[in-house]
């Protein structure tokens, strides 16, 4: 990744996601400074480990501080944080992108969990999915 090129410590104006397609939303452009990196970071999965790919983290505006990894997985544990020197029990707030799978990792260490559901291709309410050529009278449209 450009974060990981650039090194750590550097200070530099990143564009951020939307690369997924036009349901995940624009990408964001920031000016941050490349924390830790991270190559070939994994995370603990139930009795296992999943892998994140590279992982580095990255010190944005007003005390933001944002993960990134090269392998597109979910967050399951507070792992993808630590990795990368962000001390997840140290933060008021922590943003996961995962469905549930995040629960059992994060549930220990959080006063209250909120779901959420963001725009994108993988929604809990797939009937707000813009399905172009699937039949109208399946499942979840047909209720």
């Amino acid at each position: 990744s450009v974060a990981m090129e650039l090194g750590e410590g550097v200070e530099a104006d990143l564009r951020i996601g939307g690369k997924m397609g036009p349901m995940s939303g624009d990408p964001v452009d920031l000016r941050v400074r490349v924390g830790k990196i991270v190559p070939n970071a994994s995370q603990v999965f139930g009795q296992g480990r999943a892998k994140l790919g590279d992982s580095v983290a990255l010190h944005g505006p007003n005390g933001v501080d944002i993960v990134l990894i090269s392998h597109r997985t979910q967050t399951f544990s507070p792992h993808v944080f630590s990795n990368v020197g962000i001390d997840p029990t140290q933060k008021k707030i922590l943003i996961v992108k995962s469905m549930q799978h995040f629960y059992a990792g994060f549930a220990p260490i959080a006063k209250k969990i909120l779901h959420v559901s963001t725009p994108g291709a993988l929604v809990p309410d797939m009937a707000q999915i813009p399905f172009t050529h699937a039949r109208q009278d399946l499942w979840p449209r047909k209720l």
